[in-house]
């Protein structure tokens, strides 16, 4: 009996030892057919020095790569994700003794090549036509070893969005999407960030010509000046405009400006640890902001509207909601000198209008220096111990504070004022 278990388990484990054994060979066999069917195989040729598409060039130095041109630092992060994005090509056919005249079918746009250099050889990768009932397309392979090589290949990335299963098999959408990696713009590649993490660690000092300087630090979450009581700094917006300021990208860039004159105005300027960025408006007439980088003395464009996050007012890091919270309370008296106590969870649509909005920020807030022009009030409120008033004029919803001398200032969309009429707040 013993001697039966003890080949049982011999057979057993010679069993597992040949399922192993061959798994382990079918999973290199399919490795060693996905690294044939690669495009673009970096392991073959040593490491890569320099890349070339239609519209970019970039070549190593150091530990990373720079512009061809004027050595301007590319952005390793972009340059791996892009290399990585064509690892994804796969070849499905290759094909043998191809004419001429079918070279020109095959591929028609000339242009869409990249030449990849590295340390033992030099491809020529080109991009050819999609065929008509397949997802499938050409490509062209030149190196000095191997000569011209043509396949059709097949990009394995999934589709993105929604495709129809009855199109799917011939749609361009794959095709298109690897057509726009041989359309990159020139700057695509380049690292075109103009602040960097550590800088934002520090107090940053901001000023533009519609506002004084004013400082932030985003470590400390303060600003100064800081804010009047009872405002306080909105941890939130501080944290998305550190956020959106290391996210802060140049579509361009100007490295030779000799003559700052041709630059229409300087509109504002910030100082980090790292030096004065200065904030200029068109250059020889064009419609562009750009921002002088003191850490490589350039000068950065912008695409239109993006200067906003670098000329901004130091209220837009504050909380400028009137109240938090409204309490279960609330005290209104009208400017026919009527008075409700209505309790919040017993309110009229037209209380609701009023306290969603004392409830949001405001467009701004200002300091009161006179009293006078605030005497034709519609509402007086007591929230929370707080004694407010409401007042309009052509443009805009006023909340005054006459305690803490604020006013919060609300735009009015419409033309239509909140209602002062106390039958509108009763709750029926």
């Amino acid at each position: 009996m013993k001697r039966n278990l003890g080949l049982l388990a011999a057979l057993i484990v010679l069993l597992g030892i040949t399922y192993f054994t061959q798994e382990r060979r079918g999973i290199l066999k399919e490795q060693e057919k996905d690294n044939y069917s690669k495009i673009l195989d970096t392991s073959k040729y040593g490491d890569l020095v320099e890349i070339q598409t239609p519209f970019g060039h970039i070549k190593k130095f150091n530990d990373g790569f720079i512009n061809f041109t004027d050595g301007h630092r590319a952005n390793q992060k972009v340059v791996n994700e892009f290399l990585t994005r064509l690892s994804h090509i796969r070849s499905k056919k290759f094909l043998k003794d191809i004419s001429k005249e079918k070279m020109k079918e095959f591929f028609p746009e000339d242009h869409m090549k990249m030449t990849f250099t590295f340390e033992n050889e030099v491809l020529e990768y080109q991009l050819g036509a999609k065929l008509n009932f397949s997802q499938d397309f050409y490509v062209a392979m030149r190196t000095k070893s191997s000569g011209l090589v043509v396949a059709i290949a097949n990009d394995k990335m999934p589709f993105e969005g929604i495709v129809s299963k009855e199109s799917e098999h011939r749609s361009d959408h794959k095709y298109n999407r690897v057509k726009a990696l041989f359309n990159l713009a020139p700057n695509f590649f380049l690292d075109l960030s103009i602040f960097e993490e550590e800088e934002l660690e520090r107090s940053i000092v901001f000023s533009n010509l519609a506002n004084e300087s004013f400082a932030i630090d985003f470590k400390a979450q303060t600003t100064n000046p800081p804010p009047e009581h009872p405002i306080i700094v909105s941890k939130a917006k501080m944290s998305h405009l550190r956020e959106r300021l290391l996210s802060l990208r140049a579509f361009n860039y100007l490295s030779n400006v000799d003559d700052t004159t041709n630059f229409s105005r300087k509109v504002g300027t910030i100082k980090t640890s790292e030096g004065l960025y200065t904030i200029y408006e068109r250059y020889k007439g064009d419609q562009s902001y750009y921002i002088f980088n003191p850490k490589n003395n350039i000068y950065y464009q912008f695409k239109a509207g993006e200067q906003k996050l670098l000329l901004f007012n130091i209220q837009n890091v504050w909380d400028l909601r009137v109240v938090e919270e409204l309490g279960s309370k609330i005290k209104i008296t009208f400017d026919n000198n009527e008075t409700l106590e209505l309790e919040v969870h017993k309110i009229g649509e037209e209380a609701s209008k009023l306290f969603k909005i004392l409830l949001s920020p405001a467009q701004y807030v200002e300091k009161v220096k006179d009293f006078s022009k605030y005497k034709n009030w519609k509402l007086k409120l007591i929230i929370n111990s707080r004694e407010l008033e409401v007042l309009f004029t052509e443009s805009e919803m006023l909340v005054l504070d006459r305690k803490q001398k604020l006013t919060y200032h609300y735009t009015r969309f419409s033309k239509e004022p909140i209602s002062v009429d106390p039958d509108k707040y009763r709750v029926k």
